[in-house]
């Protein structure tokens, strides 16, 4: 007691689940980007992939996703790759969410979403139970011949984060 006010203290805990939410945000906000400059999707779509990526970050079964932005004819003319890091690895939150320069070799172009589990059996059981909302289905990994990739920062939030990759055409 000080001063006959009884003091306490307290610690602020925050789940995963806030955290995960804070990360897909950002990974939205780069959907988001994607469609406006290019209109290579919809915003409900990239909606939903936004959620299903919350959900299978929170539930740790995503190891890694990558988007594509494809040609007509499939080719691959960018990507971005985001790992998740689950413990903290990611040390800064470098990245700007949603700030993609207008490239006009990509109008047309289409967005391809490929995620990398962790643990499939949890990801299928989360669609079963309903939780997803895009009718995810199995396909191949795109190539990435002839792109060079940098590193292009990352998302945090605690202990939670992505790191992000780009991969581009040499001018």
């Amino acid at each position: 007691m000080v001063g006959g006010v009884i003091m306490y203290s307290a610690t602020r805990t925050e789940s995963k689940t806030g955290h995960a939410a804070r990360v897909a945000r950002k990974i939205l906000g780069d959907l988001q980007s994607l469609v406006r400059l290019y209109e290579c999707s919809s915003e409900e779509t990239v909606r939903k992939y936004a959620h299903d990526i919350e959900i299978g970050i929170d539930e740790s079964c995503l190891s890694h996703f990558k988007f594509y932005l494809c040609s007509a004819d499939g080719q691959v003319l960018e990507a971005y790759e985001y790992i998740v890091k689950e413990n903290g690895e990611v040390e800064e939150s470098s990245a700007s969410s949603g700030r993609h320069s207008y490239n006009p070799k990509l109008d047309g172009s289409n967005l391809e979403i490929q995620v990398f589990f962790r643990d499939r059996q949890r990801w299928e059981e989360l669609k079963k139970e309903g939780v997803m909302e895009v009718s995810w289905s199995p396909g191949e990994e795109k190539s990435l011949a002839g792109l060079s990739s940098q590193d292009d920062g990352a998302y945090k939030s605690g202990l939670l984060g992505v790191t992000r990759t780009s991969y581009r055409r040499p001018s």
